[in-house]
């Protein structure tokens, strides 16, 4: 489990669709914001694809920045 939380998270609409790694035409970002100020962003299709981005991310990094002295 992380040893770091999360502040908020924020899902919106995409104004402009520009092809990303994760959507061909992302029309949603999800914003994971944690409380150390660090921000992670993922778009999606969908705004449930852009949550389930955004949280295989932070799943992630959790992973690697516990493992770090």
């Amino acid at each position: 489990m992380p040893d770091w939380n999360i502040a908020y998270i924020k899902t919106e609409p995409v104004k402009d669709p520009v092809p990303c790694h994760y959507s061909k035409a992302p029309r949603f970002r999800c914003t994971i914001e944690l409380e150390d100020g660090s921000v992670i962003t993922r778009c999606g299709g969908t705004a449930q694809h852009a949550l389930a981005n955004a949280i295989a991310c932070y799943k992630t990094s959790a992973g690697q920045r516990s493992r770090q002295p």
